[in-house]
């Protein structure tokens, strides 16, 4: 008899959290909100550089020159 409780029997990694349904709506709420996390920050970053009157910091025009 096999002890299903083993990692190396398929029977170990079943789980219904694990569903391809449940994947894809995971993957698409993390997709969501990795985009406004990233638009938000994009928002932000202009709005203080507008503030100092530049849109390039200072470290990085100074290291091209």
């Amino acid at each position: 008899m096999r002890d299903h409780r083993l990692p190396t029997s398929p029977g170990f990694w079943r789980s219904p959290l694990r569903s391809p349904w449940f994947t894809s709506v995971l993957g698409i709420v993390l997709l969501g909100g990795i985009t406004v996390l990233f638009t938000t920050g994009l928002v932000s970053y202009a709005a203080t550089q507008i503030e100092h009157d530049r849109l390039v910091p200072r470290t990085v025009i100074a290291s091209t020159t």
